[in-house]
């Protein structure tokens, strides 16, 4: 598939274990019964990120662009399913999946069922609802800089809107404030990632300019730099605003500090300027490639065709949370 993360590891003896806490809260909730398993769970659970990875992922946005429609939604956060505390934010979407299916009176959501392709979206949708209204999914309130033409915010703010953001008028109101970026407008792979956390000699890895859903394990040995720590999100981000059309290539809201221009800003205002060719948190994290350039676009090719089974990986390793 697309995406590097393997759904079939949520069925692992290892996940379902995890989910015995869960089950257990949404039991005393009165949102499970006994009949529904840990393995009925992680069963749902891995149909569906298989269900957004083939409707609402790469190839199927791209199908969609080239047929001129929109797609009905966008995909839920996929560190989402990475969190598996109790009354996290993978307890509130199987939480979610199961007062859909009791108020519509469903015997079970099989996502896996193609002829009920417009009413799983209807459950995605749903789902997003729900994490927003329990304040676990923020809706992106975006504003553009004086960098960004007439044309362009008219044309960004059209994805944004689409996507579930808010384009708003005033910037201390926005929580992502956008501007243009040649450092950014680079395509070119070269292969940058951060290290998001390290267990019996694998990391976990996420891409540059890819989406979560695409975060992938590799042997440790292979990657350069220390484990990057965790920092305290701005109250504000100063985004590229190539963060909006990676947005719309992946139908996924994409991870802002690959993104992140504060520090460019930082150097043009002091500086009176075009300042640097590459931002203070890119230059910082270049050395954090693979050892050898190369090899670093063969393992992220090779993990999106789905041949890394990372879900072995996991079953040793946990989620990586």
């Amino acid at each position: 598939h697309g995406g590097v993360e393997n759904p079939k590891r949520f069925q692992t003896d290892e996940f379902k274990s995890r989910l015995a806490p869960i089950r257990q809260c949404l039991r005393d909730d009165d949102i499970l019964d006994d009949t529904i398993t840990e393995s009925h769970l992680g069963t749902m659970v891995s149909s569906l990120i298989q269900f957004q990875e083939d409707y609402l992922g790469l190839e199927a946005q791209e199908k969609a662009t080239s047929e001129g429609i929109h797609l009905p939604c966008v995909r839920i956060p996929a560190n989402f399913f990475e969190d598996m505390d109790t009354y996290g934010p993978l307890q509130l979407i199987i939480e979610a999946c199961m007062r859909f299916k009791r108020d519509r009176d469903w015997r079970r959501i099989d996502f896996k069922n193609s002829g009920k392709k417009s009413k799983h979206f209807e459950v995605v949708q749903y789902i997003s609802k729900f994490l927003q209204e329990r304040q676990v999914w923020e809706i992106p309130i975006i504003w553009f800089g004086d960098s960004v033409s007439e044309e362009r915010r008219a044309e960004l703010g059209d994805i944004v809107q689409r996507k579930g953001g808010v384009v708003c008028d005033n910037k201390s109101d926005a929580k992502y404030v956008l501007d243009e970026s040649k450092i950014h407008d680079d395509r070119e792979d070269k292969g940058y990632l951060r290290t998001l956390g390290i267990r019996n000699n694998v990391a976990r890895v996420h891409w540059w300019y890819y989406p979560d859903s695409y975060d992938s394990w590799i042997n440790s040995d292979d990657v350069l730099g220390e484990l990057d720590p965790d920092e305290e999100p701005p109250k504000q981000w100063h985004l590229a605003t190539r963060w909006i059309e990676d947005l719309a290539l992946y139908n996924e809201w994409m991870n802002p500090i690959d993104y992140d221009i504060a520090e460019e800003a930082t150097t043009q205002s002091s500086e009176g300027g075009e300042g640097t060719q590459e931002s203070g948190r890119k230059r910082s994290r270049q050395t954090d490639g693979m050892k050898n350039g190369q090899e670093t676009k063969k393992r992220r090719r090779d993990s999106q065709a789905g041949t890394m089974e990372n879900g072995d990986v996991e079953t040793t390793d946990g989620t990586g949370s």
